[in-house]
């Protein structure tokens, strides 16, 4: 695995989902987070990269919508490029 490796969080923009997505961030990955909240990823792509020094990024999407994934991912390889780790954190309800 590379030196900085990404890491893809779904429901990155608060809770565990976050809280893993900072912790990677302190550990110098670079962080994507995945969630419905706007204001909420925004403000966790903040702050993974102020602690990583590193950019971190933050796609708003849906997890259940299956078309909207698709989109996603290849927003993701073509921003990002590959991807190392997958964290589904993502919460249904």
């Amino acid at each position: 695995m590379n030196q900085h490796p990404t890491v893809v969080i779904s429901g990155g923009s608060s809770g565990l989902g976050k809280a893993i997505g900072l912790e990677a961030a302190k550990q110098g990955a670079t962080v994507v987070f995945l969630a419905r909240r706007r204001e909420k990823l925004r403000q966790a792509q903040a702050e993974a990269s102020t602690l990583s020094g590193r950019p971190a990024y933050a796609f708003p999407v849906d997890v259940a919508d299956p078309v909207a994934i698709e989109a996603t991912v290849d927003q993701i390889h073509e921003t990002v490029g590959p991807v190392d780790i997958l964290v589904n954190a993502a919460g249904f309800g």
